[in-house]
């Protein structure tokens, strides 16, 4: 029987319905017993149906408790009861079951308390009360099982510097109404028709989750456990809409929560600036320790609050509330969680505990249910680690949309470990990390996420929108990857960081931007780049070693307003490109392979660059460009094969190139489709032949370059110094326009400067073998050749236009 809250003046109904509920035969005098249940003649007792380790009968509690020894049981029976107790010692008080008996405490007392009890054991009924349920204090060995707390006024049990403490299989809920909120449809929190309510809840969101206990729509009593100082279990229990805290453990106290229901939970009065201080499932503060184990905490406002505290969860399922996990100060270890759709924070860590660590665990945001993280506060964040060092393993997280993971310092300094961590369909960031030191083993962003402009107002500079970013950090990252993001894969600024056997593919900006910092890149794999670059860096430090590079072949989509209302677009194939720098201090390209790809290295304005030790395999074209070099850059040892024209390509800048070898080369594919208001109109697709190296303005340096079976012409330099040693050209200039030749100098801005020494031209199919042409007078350059041989020249062998005011010296 679940009855309503009474009243002051219903207490003497409710005695007479008690009295009448002991009360056995027709004997309202009782009998006389003694302790043992035999009758006797020593004292006078009403009869009941209250029984003293199986015998006797009684009508009233204290009757029995006068009667009880040490160690004795005491029994219970159906109805309803009123009074308050204090108990100590060792006892046993059981009822029939929390739906057969309730007891009313009296006003402004709990209905029991222990004081230095041992092995008390308390079960079987409903307490109701104007104050708190239970209070144990300076007990040990107390266990409260299957009670039912449904009409608390204070809270349910406090128990104070007490060990061994047991609390099992209780339920913590509201008192009954006849006007409930029904959370147990599709989400309608509308009026119930009992009563006009509105169902209210406070904000909270229902999501069509059920509860077996309605709610109310006035709830009462403030927290559900409260443990201060001393050792307790709570477990097998259920809470719904408790104010307060479900369980709060305080003054070092050590609590395990254990199998546990809690639901709706809610905080008390906020201050004058909005602000609240609780309203939380499970709460440890004060030095105290929080060991969880399989509890289900739903709809409450904070999962779990630790204020300098420790806390060791397991197993537990934190879901829709405005936080899951919410940790300052104190050690933290999570294991095994599923932590779903809270709202603001999956997890929060932040302070200067020794351990902070998070394994096998699942962080999940559904976009459309948690925080839009549109105002790029810091709200809508699975997990946040803000300490000075730790470790997440196993874990997942997804969907969240300002950030996956965000991990930054305690007060100056940071040094975190992620293991076999994925972070999927995150927005705007996916993992942020600044100012420490971070070790990344199999870490995997996928699928980011970019649902707000990632550039700022005026367009100058991007602000968001990177799978991850590394601000100030220095990062080792070991397997893994970055692959599918809507914009940028990893932003390294002002940092340094060293990938090891990562993949990164399919993002739709820059693989990985490396800004001002240092990055080495040994064994990883980059494909499916975009036209910015797999590999970007702009004022930077670039080492990329014994990568791969493969199927990048992207297409790339321009479209522009016209005058006439249309919107024309262009959809470009092979835009991939693997690594673009900018003004670095350093670009080391050392034994990588790259496979079927688009366009390869384009160099601007950097110093102390050398691309050595790799093989490029049918590339489109450019595959290695050089604009305005800062000092010689050094070409070496590379070979090129199966590739489109255009393989080099220089503009103001000084290349030193030995050993490089160029077979069968192959037409440059061009294929774009044209699009108006969103509608492909038609496509083109070709083919063209293009010079293996052209420059312009520059100075070059070649040495053992091998060449065989070009389409086009194999130099054409403008205005360039060119030293040519130890190389051979043979098959070429097939389809190379006849004014041309397999090597062509002309200059108009700068006199002649050529020296050419044991080179071998075999079979130029258009044009001459060589031909250098000046179109301008007064000149006067430098032309030395010597160990030329030129065979099977389509027109001349060597053809010498304008060079009259330079010398020339021909030898062998």
């Amino acid at each position: 029987m679940f009855l309503p809250y009474y009243h002051k003046n219903s207490l003497v109904l409710l005695l007479a319905v008690t009295s009448l509920a002991c009360g056995k035969g027709n004997d309202d005098t009782g009998s006389t017993t003694d302790d043992t249940g035999n009758t006797g003649t020593t004292q006078q007792f009403e009869e009941g149906c209250i029984l003293v380790d199986g015998a006797g009968g009684y009508k009233w509690l204290d009757d029995a408790l006068s009667l009880a020894g040490d160690g004795s049981v005491i029994t219970l029976c159906e109805g309803e009861m009123l009074g308050s107790v204090e108990l100590t010692g060792s006892l046993t008080i059981e009822g029939p079951g929390a739906d057969k008996l309730i007891w009313t405490a009296d006003v402004n007392f709990p209905a029991i308390s222990i004081s230095g009890g041992a092995d008390i054991t308390l079960s079987g009924f409903e307490i109701v009360s104007t104050r708190h349920g239970i209070e144990v204090a300076d007990s040990t060995g107390v266990s409260i099982e299957g009670i039912k707390f449904a009409d608390i006024q204070g809270t349910g049990i406090k128990v104070a510097d007490s060990t061994g403490v047991l609390i099992d299989s209780c339920s913590f809920v509201q008192p009954n109404s006849e006007a409930t909120t029904d959370y147990s449809d599709t989400g309608n929190t509308g009026d119930t028709g009992d009563t006009g309510d509105t169902g209210d809840t406070g904000g909270m969101t229902d999501t069509g989750g059920t509860t077996d206990t309605p709610l109310s729509d006035a709830p009462i009593g403030y927290g559900g456990v409260e443990v201060s100082a001393g050792e307790v279990t709570v477990s097998n229990s259920e809470f719904v809409q408790v104010i307060g805290f479900a369980i709060h453990a305080t003054d070092y106290a050590s609590v395990t929560a254990s199998m546990n229901d809690i639901s709706y939970v809610t905080y008390g009065e906020a201050d004058s600036s909005g602000s609240v201080s609780d309203g939380f499932a499970l709460w440890a503060d004060g030095g105290s320790t929080l060991t969880t184990n399989g509890n289900t905490l739903i709809y409450n406002f904070l999962g779990i609050m630790a204020d300098q505290a420790d806390v060791i969860l397991n197993g537990d399922y934190i879901g829709y509330g405005l936080y899951g996990v919410f940790g300052l100060e104190g050690d933290m270890f999570l294991d095994n969680l599923i932590v779903e759709n809270n709202y603001v924070w999956g997890v929060l860590m932040a302070g200067s505990g020794d351990e902070y660590s998070i394994s096998n665990t699942q962080v999940i945001g559904v976009p459309e249910l948690v925080a839009s993280g549109e105002n790029l506060d810091g709200t809508s964040i699975g997990i946040q680690l803000q300490t000075a060092g730790g470790e997440i393993s196993d874990t997942t997280v997804t969907g969240y949309n300002y950030m996956g993971i965000n991990l930054l310092p305690y007060d100056s300094a940071i040094d975190v470990t992620l293991t076999d961590v994925t972070v999927d369909e995150a927005g705007t960031f996916g993992i942020m990390a600044t100012q420490g030191d971070y070790t990344f083993n199999n870490v995997n962003v996928t699928n980011h996420r970019t649902p707000y402009d990632p550039y700022s107002e005026d367009g100058a500079s991007i602000q968001t929108g990177f799978a991850t970013s590394f601000w100030y950090a220095n990062t080792t990252w070991i397997g893994g990857g970055v692959a599918d993001s809507e914009f940028i894969g990893s932003l390294v600024a002002w940092s340094s960081m060293s990938m090891d056997g990562t993949t990164i593919s399919g993002n739709d900006s820059r693989g990985i931007w490396n800004y001002e910092s240092t990055l080495v890149l040994s064994g990883c794999t980059v494909t499916d780049s975009s036209a910015d670059g797999g590999i970007n860096a702009i004022s930077a430090d670039t080492t990329i070693d014994g990568c791969t590079f493969t199927d990048n072949t992207a297409t790339d989509y321009y479209e522009y307003d016209s005058s006439d209302g249309s919107t024309y677009g262009y959809l470009y194939h092979y835009r991939s490109t693997d690594i673009i720098s900018q003004s670095a201090s350093r670009l080391e390209v050392t034994n990588n392979t790259f496979i079927d790809g688009s366009r390869s290295i384009q160099s601007y304005s950097d110093s102390n660059v050398l691309i050595k030790d790799n093989s490029w395999h049918n590339y489109n074209t450019d595959l290695i460009a050089f604009y305005y070099t800062g000092d010689t850059a050094l070409v070496e040892d590379n070979t090129i094969t199966e590739s489109g024209g255009g393989a080099l390509y220089a503009n103001d800048a000084d290349i030193e190139i030995d050993n490089l070898t160029i077979t069968d080369t192959r037409n440059v594919i061009s294929n774009t489709a044209y699009f108006q208001n969103g509608v492909e109109t038609s496509t083109s697709e070709s083919e063209y032949s293009s010079d293996l190296f052209t420059a312009y303005y520059s100075t070059i340096y070649i040495s053992d370059m091998t060449v065989v079976d070009s389409p086009d012409h194999v130099l054409y330099f403008y205005d360039t110094e060119l030293e040519l040693y130890d190389s051979s050209f043979t098959n070429t200039s097939e389809t190379g326009y006849d004014g041309y030749a397999a090597l062509y100098l002309t200059w108009t801005g700068i006199a002649p400067s050529l020296a050419v020494s044991n080179v071998a031209i075999d079979n130029v199919q258009s044009g001459p073998g060589v031909a250098l042409q000046g179109y301008s007078t007064g000149l006067e350059g430098y032309i030395s050749i010597a160990d030329l041989s030129i065979n099977a020249a389509q027109t001349y062998g060597l053809a010498l236009y304008g060079i009259s005011d330079s010398s020339l010296s021909m030898t062998d």
